[in-house]
């Protein structure tokens, strides 16, 4: 697992509260090929406080499009996706959305 950002990593990952859907929440966007893995994140995303999920997507395209569109504060990005690379969304999303931290798998 690559961590751009430690200090965004340790905040979203913050386990303490109930799962909060405001202003102060962590985006995170998920972009796993997987249907049963991305199911079990966004479960496991979900029941974190201080942590809103923004959306999902399981292939190039839709990763790019719905990161560019929800602007979230961290990407969770697998490596290897069905039609592409987790490398090519970086790519993509690095040049236009500089602030995101990106945690691959």
């Amino acid at each position: 697992m690559f961590v751009a950002n430690p200090a965004a990593y340790s905040a979203a990952m913050n386990t303490s509260g109930n799962p909060v859907h405001d202003a102060s929440a962590t985006r995170i966007f998920l972009v796993e090929d997987s249907a049963i893995i991305r199911e079990r994140l966004l479960r496991l995303f979900e029941g974190l406080g201080g942590v809103e999920v923004v959306g999902d997507a399981d292939s190039v395209p839709e990763a790019i499009a719905g990161i560019v569109a929800a602007t979230p504060d961290v990407v969770v990005l697998d490596i290897k996706l069905k039609n592409g690379s987790g490398i090519d969304v970086l790519r993509h999303i690095e040049d236009r959305l500089p602030g995101v931290t990106v945690i691959m798998l």
